[in-house]
């Protein structure tokens, strides 16, 4: 304190380099010396005269919220009698005005304009007052300091990492608008009722001051700067620009002081990384820093750690410790069990009579495995890689047994099944898959022809058929999901069908029945991607006569509530293509209750969820259309939770992957349609980003799925106004549409598309006015 104003802070950082928490108490007294910053809901110094001014602008001023040396923060109500409303006003103090001031204070008014945010406090107003005072309206906020809450609120570590998460998501969205804070700190952010967290005082935030450009003449010292000890970044106290690095080091001890109490390891790295002394060794962006304490919260590794693959081994083990114990005590006691087996097997060799009960023994144990075993894990969350691997050891087992003399036809069948249940985990459409599509092909294409090679007379058998149907059937399916292939798609099912119907009535059991389900779901899957909406209503119908035939007991059981709901989801799509009455959304509603009643009874079946989370993205189209825009937002928030969900459970499923991109943009297609156009075109950035993301990462595609995604952002782009972006978005749809048109590739839902995109891609080009596109379809 013998020191200079101006050198105390380089004489803090110069003399507790090797002491971060001495630097840090210093620099906590020394802030409470000379705190002089007014900050919206954070002054505490009286003014002289302590009146309260009668009215500012339209509004009649009820109450003080905080004041300070430069000015003060009102409650006002608006005096006009066209509607209530309640806001906090911000106004300098007459006496205190400067240039500066000034010009900072209408910084501030103009920054918060660009800031449409639900974490950021929304500006309503400004203007001056008679005597010339500048002021700013602002949202009301009826909640208390982050540091005082805190104190005095008992959260939970949930509830302290949601708003950590909200502060992050503030001060992203800013950074995404060229805004830096510069003063993010717990006074400065509220916390409203009901646990949502307000970012505010935006009065020293700037735009980034590019390489090479000067600092304001105020900010070359110590004492220009408006900060605050504690928070602000070493680059700051020593006068240099602020950057978007500045922001990330005040977050990084935000977030050791809001989960200071959890003694956690991934915690203090995280933080010490978020503020580490050097800008470059911080994390690169708020959204990197939030994605790593998401991490944290969900039990994934954290970036920061750096710790290896034994590290996220920990970090799987500990998030799955139930799952892991199960699968390991489960694949300990195969594994041994066939050790034993085989070596039985093997030492039995010398007697016929051992070698037959050793091959059964084997045999039994296998189909075991990729049947019964793998049935059950397929209900169990998170296990596709296990039940993949599990597959492929039994059936590498049963193929060795094909090489026997005791080798029989049913046989062959089994092994031709275990061949279909290994393709199914690698690529099926239906359900949580590897995306392992040529792989899974070639196993369907081996089990075809083991079941082919058994020869004409055996065809009409119907455990072969049953398994000829199935195998053909995936073919089908992953030819039109995966290769965006109809026309083999089409073939392939019309054969399936023709295996299926030569099995005689009175032969058809169980097998049978189940590859029947697969294959009607299969073409109306297809119906619904070339948009067959007569095929879509009659195969709707089909499922429902088929379960009218089934036994009393089996119409009452899950199978047929699944059944249903599949039905009622392929009429909802029927009439989403045709545009009829609701476009479906009656229908989509009563698949995702039906789904909702099938999940009660099987908690957390992928399946089941992966169909629920569809119902529910496609029924928030159909409400759009319709005009029901509450349900709409509903049910793609419900699509999006579902779909995070699946991942959260098994990251590398594909199906939940596609999901998920959906989803998200119903999302954003509903941010749009609420007029907040601007989160919307973030959101559909971003689910572009994890597209262009997942093409590189998995050696590249069509692309279809960019195309489609680059669509909507230029839907979204045009109800926004934006030109540029409706037509670059466009552009760039257009050709990859038209590439994979080349291809042979383009379904018939995508080519109907298609000819809207290039109509709007050749006016855009033409310079036509953007109320003049025509809607895509």
């Amino acid at each position: 304190m013998d020191l200079p104003a101006g050198e105390r802070l380089i004489w803090i950082e110069n003399n507790t380099a090797a002491d971060s928490q001495l630097r840090k108490r210093l620099m906590a007294m020394l802030a409470c010396d000379s705190l002089a910053n007014m900050r919206t809901g954070g002054a505490t110094d009286a003014f002289d005269d302590g009146r309260l001014p009668e009215r500012v602008g339209a509004y009649r001023i009820t109450g003080l919220i905080g004041q300070g040396g430069m000015g003060a923060v009102y409650r006002g109500e608006r005096m006009a009698g066209d509607f209530d409303h309640v806001a906090a006003i911000k106004l300098i103090r007459p006496g205190a005005l400067s240039e500066t001031l000034v010009a900072r204070f209408e910084r501030e008014r103009q920054t918060l304009a660009s800031l449409s945010h639900p974490n950021i406090a929304r500006l309503f107003d400004g203007g001056a007052t008679e005597n010339g005072d500048p002021y700013i309206v602002m949202e009301y906020i009826d909640g208390m300091p982050l540091g005082l809450w805190l104190k005095t609120e008992s959260a939970s570590k949930g509830d302290r990492t949601r708003l950590f998460l909200e502060i992050c998501s503030a001060v992203g969205f800013a950074h995404q608008n060229l805004i830096i804070h510069r003063d993010i700190t717990p006074s400065n952010i509220l916390v409203a009722e009901g646990g949502t967290a307000k970012l505010i005082d935006f009065g020293i935030a700037r735009q980034p001051i590019t390489d090479g450009a000067a600092l304001p003449a105020a900010s070359k010292s110590l004492a220009g700067l408006s900060l605050t000890q504690g928070y602000a970044a070493p680059e700051r106290m020593a006068g240099q620009a602020a950057t978007t690095l500045s922001d990330v080091y005040s977050l990084g001890i935000l977030l050791s002081e809001m989960l200071a109490g959890e003694g956690d390891a991934d915690i203090s790295v995280m933080c010490a990384r978020a503020s580490a002394i050097d800008p470059a060794n911080r994390y690169p962006s708020v959204d990197a820093l939030a994605d790593d304490v998401k991490a944290w919260a969900g039990g994934y590794a954290v970036a920061a750690h750096m710790g290896g693959r034994l590290y996220e081994i920990k970090k799987f083990a500990k998030r799955n410790r139930v799952g892991v114990l199960v699968t390991a005590a489960t694949l300990l006691m195969l594994t041994g069990g066939l050790v034993v087996t085989l070596y039985s097997y093997a030492a039995a060799e010398t007697a016929r009579v051992a070698e037959a009960k050793r091959f059964g023994q084997v045999r039994s144990l296998a189909g075991y495995m990729l049947f019964d075993l793998n049935e059950r894990l397929r209900a169990v969350p998170g296990n596709t890689e296990t039940r993949a691997n599990l597959a492929a050891e039994a059936q590498r087992y049963l193929s060795g047994l094909a090489s026997s003399p005791s080798a029989d036809a049913k046989l062959r069948i089994e092994i031709a099944n275990g061949l279909i249940e290994l393709a199914r985990v690698q690529g099926s459409p239906l359900e949580p898959n590897l995306a392992f599509i040529p792989d899974a092909l070639k196993n369907l294409k081996l089990a075809e022809k083991l079941l082919v090679d058994l020869g004409p007379d055996a065809q009409g058998e119907p455990e072969l058929a049953a398994a000829l149907a199935r195998s053909i059937t995936f073919q089908g399916l992953m030819e039109l999901h995966g290769n965006t292939d109809a026309v083999a798609s089409s073939r392939l099912l019309k054969a399936a069908g023709v295996k299926l119907a030569r099995v005689p009535l009175q032969a058809r059991g169980d097998s049978w029945d189940e590859a029947q389900r697969l294959h009607r779901r299969a073409w109306l899957e297809f119906s619904d991607l070339e948009e067959r909406v007569p095929d879509l209503i009659s195969g709707s119908k089909a499922i429902e006569a088929d379960i009218s035939n089934w036994s009393p007991e089996r119409q009452r059981s899950t199978d047929a509530i699944f059944d249903r709901a599949l039905a009622a989801y392929y009429l909802g799509i029927a009439d989403y293509v045709a545009e009829k009455k609701d476009f479906g959304t009656a229908s989509f509603v009563k698949a995702d209750r039906l789904f909702a009643s099938v999940e009660a009874t099987k908690p957390g079946n992928p399946a089941i969820l992966y169909m629920m989370g569809w119902s529910q993205f496609l029924g928030s189209s159909a409400a759009a259309s319709a005009g029901q825009k509450a349900l709409s937002g509903e049910l793609a928030q419900k699509a999006n939770t579902i779909a995070w969900r699946l991942l959260a459970l098994d990251e590398k499923d594909d199906a939940s992957i596609v999901l998920a991109r959906v989803a998200a943009e119903a999302l954003a297609q509903d941010l749009a349609s609420r007029g907040l156009y601007g989160q919307a075109i973030a959101a559909q950035r971003d689910v572009i980003a994890r597209e262009k993301a997942r093409l590189i990462r998995d050696g590249g595609g069509t692309g279809i799925n960019l195309a489609y995604s680059e669509m909507i952002l230029g839907t979204i782009g045009k109800a926004a106004g934006d030109r540029m972006l409706a037509c670059s978005n466009w552009g760039s749809a257009e050709y990859r549409y038209g590439r994979v048109q080349k291809m042979g590739k383009l379904l018939e839902f995508q080519a109907v598309l298609l000819a809207g995109l290039k109509a709007n891609a050749s006016s855009c080009k033409s310079g036509a006015a953007l109320g003049s596109l025509k809607a895509l379809r």
